[in-house]
């Protein structure tokens, strides 16, 4: 299951939205099919010297992406696309809290891959960050 979760969740906890987007559509943006052009929109709106990414995976070690980490996160968002290629990611429960610096939503993902369908806990910290809404951390529950 590891290796299923961290790259999906790398590939989409990274998302960021500008303007007048909120928090929610961080969330919408989750859903869908993953293609090389959903790596290519979460790059085009990442800003990891602005809002660090933090990624929990039930007991493990937090691993933190900074402004360092551009590359290495681009990287591996490739080469976790090529891995999802074309599973399909929908929202089944939402849960939202607001809190002084931003939202901290309680997610139910099901992620569908040929017969393969698993549905993942997950809780994603958004904070404004200047005009954007950004995840800076993720945790997966087990």
């Amino acid at each position: 299951m590891r290796r299923l979760v961290l790259p999906l969740l790398l590939l989409l906890a990274t998302a960021c939205s500008s303007g007048e987007r909120d928090a929610d559509d961080v969330a919408s943006d989750l859903e869908g099919v993953v293609t090389a052009a959903s790596v290519d929109r979460v790059l085009r709106d990442v800003d990891l010297s602005r809002a660090p990414l933090t990624v929990h995976v039930g007991a493990e070690s937090p691993e933190r992406f900074d402004a360092e980490g551009q590359r290495a996160l681009e990287d591996y968002l490739r080469h976790a696309e090529e891995e999802l290629h074309g599973a399909t990611v929908e929202i089944t429960q939402r849960t939202v809290e607001e809190r002084p610096t931003g939202v901290s939503m309680t997610l139910t993902l099901r992620v569908r891959r040929g017969a393969d369908e698993r549905y993942v806990p997950v809780v994603l910290d958004v904070v404004r960050a200047g005009r954007r809404w950004a995840v800076t951390r993720v945790r997966v529950m087990r």
